[in-house]
Parts: C-alpha cells; sequence; structure tokens
C-alpha cells in the first residue's frame, strides 16, 4: 500500500472539494459551504497520517452534507452502498427511538432477506455501533454484519448479515440469489417485480422476464421497479 505524505492528502482534499461542487447541482447544498467546511479543516485532516485516520477525517466533513450516498472510502476495502450490497435500500424515518434508518425495499433471496430482515424493520445498531441519518450504513463487501433491528411488532432482535464477495473490484456488484420473482394477483392481473438488471448483455434477466410474463398469462402486469439497483441492457428486454 503506497503511504501519501502530506503534500498528496492535501491534493486528495481539493479533489473531494472540486468532485463534491460539480456533482453537486447546488455548492451549498442543504445550507452548508463544503469548500469552506473542508478548507477551514484541511491542515487539521491532512496530519492524519493513517489510511483510517484520513478516512475519517474527510468523511467526518462530508457528513455536513446531510446526504445518503456520499462517502470517502480508501481501494483498499472496496465498498458500495448498502442497496447493493446487501440487496436493500433504506430511507430516513422517525421512530420511536429518534430518526433511524428503515429498511424499505428487502430484496428476495439477497443477503438481507436470507438473514430474515423485512420491509418496515428499523435498523439501531451495526456491529453494536449506533446508527443514525445522515451516516449511511457501511457493508465491506466480502464482511459479516451483525444488525439490530427493531421490527413492527417491539420486538427487537441481532441478526447476522454475510455479505458476498466481488468477483470484481473495479465494478463491485452483488447479484441476489434470485432477481426476477412473479406471482399472480386477483383479476387476471400478473405482478412482476425486477431487482436489478445484472450482467453487462443481460441474456439472463431477459430470459426471466421472458419466461415470467408467459408463465402468468395475464391480461394486464404490475412490473416492480422499487429499489432497483440498474446494471447492464438486460432493460431493453422490459422495455420491448
Amino acid at each position: 500500500m503506497t503511504e501519501l505524505n502530506e503534500g498528496k492528502r492535501g491534493e486528495i482534499v481539493d479533489r473531494v472539494i472540486k468532485t463534491v461542487e460539480a456533482r453537486f447541482y447546488d455548492p451549498k447544498f442543504n445550507g452548508v459551504d463544503i469548500r469552506g467546511r473542508l478548507e477551514s479543516a484541511k491542515p487539521e485532516i491532512i496530519r492524519k497520517s493513517a489510511v483510517e485516520d484520513f478516512e475519517t477525517a474527510v468523511n467526518e466533513a462530508l457528513k455536513e452534507l446531510k446526504t445518503s450516498h456520499v462517502g470517502f472510502f480508501h481501494e483498499s476495502k472496496p465498498r458500495v452502498a448498502g442497496r447493493i450490497a446487501i440487496s436493500a435500500t433504506f430511507t430516513r424515518g422517525q421512530t420511536k427511538e429518534g430518526e433511524r434508518w428503515v429498511f424499505q425495499d428487502v430484496h428476495p433471496s439477497g443477503p438481507a432477506a436470507r438473514a430474515g430482515v423485512a420491509p418496515g424493520y428499523i435498523l439501531l445498531r451495526l456491529d453494536d455501533r449506533e446508527t443514525t441519518p445522515p451516516g449511511a450504513p457501511s457493508f465491506p463487501l466480502g464482511s459479516v454484519k451483525v444488525l439490530t433491528i427493531l421490527r413492527p411488532d417491539g420486538t427487537t432482535s441481532r441478526v447476522q448479515v454475510e455479505v458476498p464477495g466481488s468477483k470484481s473490484k473495479k465494478q463491485p456488484v452483488v447479484v441476489p440469489g434470485s432477481v426476477v420473482s412473479a406471482k399472480r394477483l386477483e383479476n387476471g392481473i400478473g405482478w412482476i417485480k425486477i431487482t436489478m438488471f445484472p450482467g453487462m448483455v443481460g441474456v439472463e434477466v431477459a430470459r426471466d422476464i421472458g419466461a415470467a410474463v408467459r408463465d402468468l398469462g395475464c391480461d394486464r402486469l404490475i412490473f416492480d421497479l422499487r429499489g432497483n439497483t440498474g446494471g447492464g441492457v438486460g432493460c431493453i428486454r422490459l422495455m420491448s
């Protein structure tokens, strides 16, 4: 692993500032002057010689944006958004425990679903650490995480989620065991849920979508794309 001197760490902080200003439609998103915040904290940040400490210091500044899916991580620890890593999405919600992350979409046969997590469950702790917005839960690929969850009935439990590793470091993707699920509803309506479009070409997911449509044999269809993580061109099959 290449060690970064203070000069290199300073260059990285400058690039973070430029990236935020380029990617956010409002450089002062949520009323936060991120350039001013990072520049004022820069002397303290660049003194952090350890990778973990440097990473933490930058992330603490970015938290002031008060938005999810923003983070600064070292490439030696491949991490992706929770919706991709554990096949589940979160939404911020006010609960009796205060503001928490609430599971919104839990894709069938994904890591979260296999652990017994369901939509509406509230995430209280991640590995015994309080987890509250805006800090997004982190699920490093190939790790095992213990979640303390609060169910709608008021009971709590600890579940273990095994986060799969990734075959590619450049494009870390976790594919659930079943991407397409379908069932027949009332009045001749079919329901097909597609959690993602894996693969560069998407031949398999295209085949599964076609098979679901054929097997349901319904006059009307509902395609459920809630929490879909995107992917390759398999979506063309859906559009056709």
